[in-house]
């Protein structure tokens, strides 16, 4: 790299961090750190007023009202920035997820780029794709950069057989290290995750018809998450305090009271979360309303276990 794009790498780095160190700016440059100080001078030539304080907690840092140009990001850093920011859509525990997208929504339209252009986030953490999958996956990116339609024959967990279907692909997204793409079903008229497989997956072809980007793509829906219910459970006594220890939902309240338990109603996001919580409070815990969710649940785990004689079963 020319000492010219040094110096104007420098100046970037500087105007983005508060104090720097002289060993801290040579190590980003890779370069020397007598190098530092000559880019300084040449920097303070073409006008710029670089301060410098020693001590321990010295170093350089860019006057605060110099005014910089913004330079336009290359193609690995604009993947970058959307990566991260699908990344965050899919962990909306991360506190600053919001801030970070509007923060990206302001770069973006510095740098004219469009916002919602390769939106896939993919862990580090997942199943290795086959070749027959890494070609699907090649065609989705494809198809989410253009904005294009593709169809698909796929067979669901709860379908008979193979059915061809068109989506407008949105995200590819790692769960439970599962990789999937987040779609819109044009046939179900919702959203959907389709599970990149050898067995569901037979075939994905790119078509020529454009789609217009939905502003309502629910990127922080985890996969097989249900719709929130509201539950009633029946808390023994000498348990409530295991029992509030742990988060069960919002809007929980005491609506009966009995001298052995306390009635509780509240609205769970997830069902399987709270059948699994549950379990582990050891029959601490039981399942009142609604009636449906109970009727599931006891049908589930008739399903699950197995009995030596007709009198071990549930009745």
């Amino acid at each position: 790299m020319n000492r010219s794009a040094l110096c104007i790498r420098m100046l970037m780095y500087l105007a983005s961090h508060s104090r720097v160190k002289i060993d801290e700016l040579a190590d980003f440059l890779d370069t020397k750190p007598r190098n530092i100080r000559a880019f300084k001078e040449e920097l303070e030539t073409a006008g710029y007023q670089i301060e410098h304080k020693t001590g321990r907690y010295g170093g350089y840092s860019l006057k605060e009202s110099t005014f910089l140009p913004s330079l336009a990001l290359s193609v690995e850093e604009r993947k970058a920035l959307e990566q991260a920011e699908r990344f965050l859509k899919a962990h909306p525990e991360f506190a600053y997820g919001k801030e970070y997208t509007n923060a990206f929504i302001k770069i973006a339209n510095q740098d004219r780029i469009d916002s919602q252009q390769n939106s896939f986030y993919k862990s580090d953490h997942r199943l290795p794709l086959s070749l027959f999958q890494q070609t699907h996956v090649k065609i989705i990116e494809e198809a989410i950069e253009q904005k294009k339609l593709v169809e698909i024959v796929y067979q669901g967990r709860k379908d008979s057989f193979p059915k061809t279907r068109t989506i407008e692909p949105y995200a590819l997204i790692n769960q439970r290290e599962k990789n999937y793409v987040l779609a819109y079903d044009r046939e179900k008229d919702d959203y959907r995750y389709f599970r990149f497989s050898d067995k569901r997956w037979l075939s994905c072809a790119l078509l020529a018809t454009h789609f217009l980007a939905r502003d309502d793509v629910p990127y922080h829906k985890e996969v097989g998450e249900e719709e929130e219910a509201l539950v009633t459970l029946a808390i023994n006594r000498d348990s409530i305090r295991f029992f509030l220890e742990e988060y069960w939902g919002e809007e929980m309240q005491i609506v009966q009271e009995t001298p052995s338990q306390l009635f509780y109603s509240f609205k769970t996001p997830s069902t399987r979360q709270l059948l699994n919580r549950i379990f582990a409070m050891r029959g601490s815990v039981h399942l009142v309303a609604p009636k449906e969710l109970v009727d599931s649940f006891r049908a589930q785990l008739k399903e699950l276990l197995c009995y030596n004689n007709k009198n071990d079963q549930i009745k």
